[in-house]
Parts: structure tokens; sequence; C-alpha cells
């Protein structure tokens, strides 16, 4: 029964870690692309798509925010 719970601790850390590590890794072209929408105009023909893009950078920015890349 050890063995079991030692390897759901495991399987949960290396998924919070990849997690973390996406979230992190995402939020730094999220705005180039935000910016991008911004020059190109479409902002005005969809800006609940803006305004999803910007939620999901502040989302990744928060989950991402513990994530310490290896070296």
């Amino acid at each position: 029964m050890n063995t079991v719970r030692a390897l759901g601790v495991v399987t949960a850390d290396v998924c919070t870690t990849l997690i973390r590590g996406i979230a992190f890794w995402t939020t730094i072209p999220l705005p180039i692309l935000i910016a991008s929408t911004l020059v190109t105009g479409f902002v005005a023909s969809s800006p609940r798509s803006v305004v999803a893009l910007v939620v999901l950078n502040v989302v990744c920015a928060v989950v991402g925010r513990n994530h310490s890349p290896a070296i």
C-alpha cells in the first residue's frame, strides 16, 4: 500500500511541475500575441478573443509563478 501511495505522490508532483512549467513558458509569448492583435486590428473584430487572451495570460502567470526553470 505504501508503494501505491508513493507512486501517487510522485505522479502528482510531476503533474504539478509540468503544469507550472507549461503555464510559466506560455506566459512569455502571450503578451506578444496580444500586442499583435492590437496592431493588426483583430481586437475590433473579436474583442472577446483578446479579453480571453489577457485572462489566459493572467491565469498562466498566477499558475506558473512558482516555477523555477532548471539551469
